[in-house]
């Protein structure tokens, strides 16, 4: 098993891989048929692969002026980022990291993302816990001229989110107790 240090120096490496390759696939163009509608020193751009990040811009209309401005800001960025990798800024550490924490919260948000999706289609409300907590909150608010059905499906999703919440807790703390954690609490200050 390796230590988190190698496990970091290891992920560092692999990301400076994955880069390397991202930089090389980005900066080579396309093929020595297609033509080019933008170069930026080695950065090329084909009609099509304009096309494409124009697109996923959501530039919100297509006109000759929007698409200069978009060049234009295309222009700066690519030569940002070029002056970057001359730099070698790509290679320095605090990039690193900051690439490692980026992946970690795109994974973080797919996987509570993808178990929220499962817990809203497993969690059900009854009529009984709907009335049961519309009673206690009557009783909690008097004079409030709210009926139940006027509240019946907030009440509903307050309750649906409070279940999904402790499953959701209940699967976080049933990964912990399945997995191997150790504290050096005296080494961290903790005691």
């Amino acid at each position: 098993m390796r230590s988190p240090k190698k496990n970091s120096v290891y992920f560092i490496n692999a990301i400076s891989i994955f880069l390397l390759c991202f930089v090389i696939s980005g900066c080579s163009g396309s093929g020595p048929s297609e033509k080019i509608v933008v170069r930026i020193n080695e950065y090329t751009l084909t009609p099509d692969e304009f096309s494409e990040i124009y697109a996923e811009s959501g530039v919100a209309e297509d006109t000759p002026k929007a698409r200069e401005k978009f060049i234009d800001n295309l222009i700066i960025r690519k030569l940002l980022l070029q002056e970057a990798q001359k730099e070698e800024i790509d290679k320095q550490r605090s990039f690193l990291r900051s690439i490692e924490n980026l992946w970690e919260q795109a994974l973080l948000k797919i996987v509570i993302d993808q178990r929220a999706k499962e817990l809203d289609s497993t969690v059900g409300v009854t009529e009984e816990e709907l009335l049961d907590f519309y009673n206690q909150w009557a009783k909690d608010h008097p004079g409030n001229a709210q009926s139940f059905d006027d509240v019946r499906e907030l009440i509903k999703w307050q309750i649906s989110k409070r279940k999904q919440q402790l499953a959701f807790n209940a699967w976080v703390n049933n990964l912990k107790n399945q997995a191997n954690i150790k504290i050096d609490k005296k080494a961290l200050g903790l005691e």
